[in-house]
This record gives structure tokens, sequence and C-alpha cells, in this order.
């Protein structure tokens, strides 16, 4: 349940965000302009929603580093034990 933590609760703030969004449709209108009363709860929803996509998106784990590949385990070794690396 753990590992799917971030994706149910981007899933809920999604379903919120997209129930916001179509809620802000019912609003009345007192004018004709493009900015009307409505206009902030739709912004509002539609970042929601943008801000919940991104988290249901997995996250790529980094690409390993040279520090974890085996030949760079030996090679630290082998300059331990030779006394050229100190630890």
């Amino acid at each position: 349940m753990k590992r799917y933590r971030e994706f149910i609760g981007g899933s809920v703030f999604f379903l919120f965000a997209a129930t916001y969004f179509v809620m802000a449709f019912q609003i009345p209108t007192f004018n004709d302009g493009f900015i009307s009363s409505d206009f902030m709860p739709k912004v509002y929803g539609t970042i929601l929603m943008l801000l919940s996509v991104i988290q249901i998106i997995p996250i790529r784990p980094s690409l390993p580093t040279a520090e974890d590949s085996p030949a760079y385990v030996l090679m630290q070794n082998e300059l331990e034990k030779a006394g050229l690396l100190e630890h």
C-alpha cells in the first residue's frame, strides 16, 4: 500500500479538482466579458488537475553512478591494499 501512496493521493486529488472545475461552470456570471465570477475557480481547478497529474506520474529512479559499479568498488579495495588510498 505504501508503494501506491502517491498514485492514490494524486487520484483522489484529481477527482476533487475535476469536481471543483465542473462546479465552477455553475457559478452565475454577472458580466459578458472574458473575466467573470467563474474565471478564477476554473483557473484553480485546471491548476489543481495539472498538479495532481504530475503527482500521479511516477518519477524515474536515478541512474546508477560510477561509485555504485562493482569495478569502482574493486578499484577502491585494490588502492587501499596498495596503500595509495587512505579511507
